[in-house]
């Protein structure tokens, strides 16, 4: 119910329209005295006497008294509330039942569907990016601005006094990408999976030569050396070139392992990928774990030809994961073919559950793996590939919003789910991106002594910091500091130089782990590595570990703090 203060309209009272709704109205015969606390809808706009009516609303032991002379508008009210109450009673046979107010209400079943993740590319913004383009000087914008950086004042405020009354848990996830060049595994990817030998206690000259290379393109496994203990804390020290790990070595809860190129056959360009490719990895990677392989279990898993994605999860925090969603769509040949394009994965987690949190609140978290177009020139076309993906990869339906007000009722059904709807989002690519210098440039600076020396230098001809920059693609990604040397492209024949690199392609960082999280979130990245003692393929593998503080928010004590904050600014 909306009362008259002046000009405007203030909301006072909310009433649920339903088998108990009444609507009293009754003439006044002046002059009678109405206590004060009755107020009129509306005054008499002139001197002419008008008849004056008194309105009662009840809704159970709610009750809400007022007096009008607009019988106009009165008759209208009248209608419209005998028009929702005949409605209440033909659909719902239990009259205190309230299907509107079921998105509205702090259920944990139905949390997700109350509140899912905005978009990251909206809430990453600063909020003066978000004004009108023309609003400095120009007349009747200021209240849309003033609206705006309210309104982001107070979500940002309220979320924040909500996170500082519940504990945090931390989730620790390990990602990698590898463009294994169409080959099966042949080589221990233990230094990959994070359980190998340390770069930090091997000497530079020893690293090419830690894991020799299998011959052949059978499908060799090592099991890795059972005898390591499984990951213990240690102190990790900055490996030069290879690693910007100086954080403390932990177990991962998730990890999370793309792969580009697993599949070069002609008939994989029709989408005709082969389990058997999948299979072969997932073995790989569990035989690297070697006998942690037992503490994990594999959470999902998507390809898309050439292109693989593999979720594994500890089998202890298995149940705190839900939601889980998969999802792929091409960007090669003719914009059809699967030979580039993108798959990804998305998950709920819910932190464990507390005293002051039995059902915490969980967070969204997605994958994505992604190949994109070759060659030094074609930068135009990655940059239109990423934006295309960005538009057209979608879960969805996902059952988690069942509830929301979206609504049955409306005819529209369940809605797709962008891959931006997130909390984090994790983007393990080949992008392809290549440097904008010269070969002769490229390679005199790689071979500086010491070896490293020239990466700050050529990082800054770098395709994609360049295009993140100027917000041409990747806008708002975070990309960890680099320290180690490119990816790409290494050969075994004897056309390389001498530090490996293929004399026909110019060396690049083809291979990147990009991240964007919601300022709700945090997430912190513990390490960045490139791993050249698996020398398999023309591409070298690279990992990332992850650090992400859940907040353990209760989903039916959330609004508490919430509403405390909003009173106190009465």
């Amino acid at each position: 119910m909306a009362i008259h203060h002046g000009s405007r309209l203030a909301l006072e009272h909310t009433f649920p329209i339903h088998g108990n709704f009444s609507l009293e109205i009754s003439q006044l015969a002046e002059p009678l005295y109405v206590p004060l606390d009755v107020p009129p809808l509306f005054k008499p706009s002139t001197s002419v006497p008008e008849t004056r009516f008194y309105i009662k609303l009840s809704e159970g032991k709610n009750t809400f008294a007022m007096t009008t002379f607009d019988m106009e508008r009165l008759s209208s009210v009248a209608l419209a509330c005998r028009r929702l109450r005949d409605l209440a009673l033909k659909n719902s046979a239990d009259l205190e039942s309230h299907k509107w107010l079921k998105p509205y209400s702090f259920h944990p079943a139905s949390w997700l569907s109350v509140r899912h993740p905005g978009d990251l590319r909206h809430i990453c913004r600063p909020v003066y990016t978000r004004l009108p383009l023309g609003c400095a000087g120009m007349p009747e914008d200021d209240t849309v601005d003033y609206v705006l950086m309210r309104d982001d004042w107070l979500s940002s405020k309220s979320r924040s006094t909500v996170r500082k009354s519940s504990k945090q848990q931390q989730l620790r996830i390990r990602t990698g990408t590898f463009n294994v060049n169409g080959k099966l595994p042949s080589q221990d990817l233990s230094a990959w999976l994070g359980g190998g030998v340390s770069y930090s206690t091997v000497q530079e000259n020893e690293r090419n030569h830690l894991i020799p290379s299998l011959p052949g393109e059978s499908f060799l496994l090592s099991l890795g050396d059972t005898s390591t203990p499984p990951y213990v804390t240690e102190t990790g020290q900055q490996d030069t070139g290879h690693s910007t790990s100086q954080a403390t070595v932990l177990e991962p809860d998730l990890l999370v392992m793309a792969f580009q190129e697993v599949d070069l056959s002609t008939e994989a360009l029709f989408y005709s990928a082969k389990p058997v490719r999948e299979d072969a990895w997932i073995a790989a990677i569990l035989a690297a774990l070697g006998e942690r392989a037992g503490y994990y279990e594999k959470l999902a898993s998507k390809q898309l030809v050439g292109i693989l994605l593999i979720v594994l999860v500890k089998k202890d925090l298995r149940s705190r994961f839900s939601g889980v969603r998969e999802s792929s769509v091409a960007a090669g040949i003719m914009g059809l073919m699967g030979n580039k394009g993108a798959v990804a994965v998305r998950l709920n987690y819910r932190p464990d559950r507390t005293s002051d949190a039995p059902s915490p609140m969980p967070i969204t978290l997605t994958f994505v793996n992604s190949h994109l177009a070759a060659f030094d020139d074609q930068f135009e076309r990655r940059n239109a590939d990423f934006h295309d993906i960005s538009r057209r990869l979608e879960f969805g339906p996902c059952v988690e919003y069942s509830w929301a007000p979206h609504a049955e009722d409306m005819g529209t059904g369940p809605q797709m789910v962008n891959i931006y709807a997130s909390d984090v989002l994790f983007w393990l690519v080949d992008l392809n991106y290549r440097l904008n210098l010269p070969d002769t440039d490229i390679r005199h600076l790689l071979c500086l002594d010491p070896v490293f020396q020239g990466i700050p230098t050529l990082l800054q001809f770098d395709q994609l910091k360049g295009f993140i920059h100027y917000s041409k693609a990747f806008s708002g990604f975070e990309e960890y500091p680099i320290s180690f040397l490119p990816t790409y492209r290494f050969n075994v024949a004897e056309q390389t130089d001498t530090l490996g690199y293929d004399t026909k392609r110019k060396p690049a960082w083809t291979d990147r782990i990009l991240h964007m999280s919601s300022p709700f979130v945090t997430v912190k990245q513990r390490s960045y590595e490139a791993h050249t003692s698996i020398t398999m393929s023309d591409h070298r593998p690279i990992s990332a570990e992850f650090s992400v503080n859940v907040n353990s928010l209760g989903c039916c004590t959330a609004h508490g703090p919430f509403i405390n904050f909003v009173d106190s600014m009465h």
